[in-house]
């Protein structure tokens, strides 16, 4: 078993393609002398970091599944150290023994691999357990959900047969459970509650990766359908009929008629969805352990009310900017300027930079032609020259030959270029970190400077572009000493 933080991320990026994700949860059983201390689990001193306690958890039954289904060896997946007892398989852990989280990186069957990850949530009232699996592992994965959702206290053995009828019901109370943290919808019309044949079959290819519901009109709140809409498919319900939406932006809801079957790209953009949930499920629950100094730092500042000084214009218009230029970002706007980055995200540590550090970023007025004209103002320069940075390397093609070459400015280009008073410098960090990126942790070596050539100070931002999926992510943001 190695930390969290030695996770090979870059390695695993490389070759895996997320194909489905699967969330469960389960209630967290603590002796009676210890639910006083439930509170205190998972909470930090606010400057330091350090925890207030720490929750041991059991994980035995659920690795005991495992051994059960595929014929590993319990002390060896307790161990994680790649051994599982089974040739071409391999099973490693990350984190501490007996405490969560865990993330488990589990490979086999010809190509299959799957990240699995234990924590907590609510409260740590519940014990949560998430993954992400390539299509070869997907249908591995699926059982072994499956037989934890049968585990029971007074038999530890995975069991999956059932009636139907216990199976809609089994299925709409785990997703009742984890409501919070999936997204697809899946509703299921069916005559005095037992679902037909081909309910059932969906049922099992969904459970753990979809909300569950009955009646049409239930539970659609958080999805983007107009509301007279669900009430014509609710009046118009039938036995046998199923309803699907299969991400939360989706303005059309999916209706199959009794005896159609949903075909399998349907099912798939179901998978997608509940690969990127189980993504974030795994961030929510790492994060802390990643969790910064400058984060709390940032965190405490705005608690106290320190962030900003009400009434101060400069730094309440340089909070707008900053939100401004993310939420352009995270809505595509700058998409068709930079067709090579995909996505573009930033962390929380970037979104909460206090507006007292970014005064004196703004647009300042200039000498240009005879004319008096507002500098560029430094946040937005500095992400799009990250963007632009991260497009150039994005774009490079390594496998092609190449003849070196340079350009050789005019005298006119060159003294323009003097006179710039901008300066933009792409930089390696001389104290990389690490930060958490999509459920896994990143080692942070990059960063980006821009200032004004006469300012003292300008204004820098840490990034990671992720080349296996094309996307650029922002990590921090800060001021630092112009350079000369």
């Amino acid at each position: 078993m190695l930390p969290l933080n030695s996770i090979p991320t870059e390695i695993i990026r490389k070759s895996f393609v997320p194909y489905r994700g699967f969330i469960t949860k389960m209630l967290i059983d603590l002796p009676p002398e210890d639910e006083p201390l439930r509170g205190n689990v998972g909470h930090r001193d606010r400057l330091t970091g350090a925890k207030e306690a720490d929750l041991a958890l059991s994980v035995t039954p659920i690795y005991q599944v495992f051994a059960d289904l595929f014929g590993y060896d319990p002390a060896l997946l307790l161990a994680g150290n790649g051994d599982c007892g089974v040739a071409g398989h391999d099973w490693n852990i990350y984190g501490r023994k007996d405490r969560i989280p865990q993330l488990i990186r589990w490979r086999g069957f010809d190509g299959g691999e799957a990240l699995i990850c234990i924590g907590a949530s609510h409260q740590h009232y519940f014990a949560m357990v998430t993954a992400i699996a390539n299509k070869a592992m997907s249908p591995h994965l699926a059982r072994v959900f499956e037989a934890i959702g049968e585990l029971t206290p007074d038999d530890k053995k995975a069991t999956a047969e059932m009636p139907a009828g216990d199976l809609l019901h089994k299925v709409i109370m785990e997703a009742q459970v984890a409501r919070n943290e999936l997204t697809a919808g899946y509703w299921c019309s069916t005559e005095e509650g037992d679902p037909d044949e081909l309910q059932t079959a969906e049922l099992k290819k969904l459970r753990f990766s979809s909300k569950f519901h009955h009646h049409f009109g239930s539970g659609s709140y958080p999805y983007s359908v107009p509301r007279h809409r669900l009430t014509e498919l609710s009046k118009a319900q039938k036995p046998g009929q199923r309803m699907v939406i299969a991400h939360a932006d989706a303005k059309v809801p999916l209706l199959f008629v009794q005896g159609e079957p949903i075909p399998e790209t349907v099912l798939e953009q179901i998978y997608a969805t509940s690969a990127e949930d189980a993504e974030k499920a795994m961030q929510e629950m790492i994060q802390p352990e990643f969790e910064s100094r400058e984060e709390r730092l940032h965190n405490f500042l705005y608690d106290e009310g320190l962030a900003v000084t009400v009434g101060n214009a400069e730094e309440n218009e340089r909070a707008f900017a900053l939100m401004f230029r993310i939420q352009a970002l995270e809505r595509g706007m700058l998409r068709p300027m930079y067709r090579e980055v995909l996505q573009t995200t930033f962390s929380q540590n970037f979104r909460c930079t206090p507006p007292k550090s970014l005064l004196g970023t703004g647009p300042i007025n200039q000498l240009s032609g005879g004319h008096v004209i507002p500098s560029p103002d430094l946040i937005k320069r500095l992400i799009m020259a990250t963007l632009k940075h991260a497009e150039q390397l994005l774009s490079r093609r390594n496998d092609e030959f190449k003849l070196l070459g340079r350009v050789i400015p005019s005298d006119d280009i060159a003294q323009q270029r003097d006179m710039n008073p901008m300066d933009t410098k792409a930089c390696t960090l001389e104290k990389p970190y690490t930060a958490l990126y999509r459920g896994l942790p990143i080692r942070v070596t990059e960063s980006m400077e821009v200032a004004h050539q006469d300012g003292t100070e300008g204004l820098a931002a840490d990034y990671y572009v992720d080349r296996q999926n094309q996307a650029l992510h922002f990590v921090a943001l800060y001021r630092v000493p112009a350079k000369k």
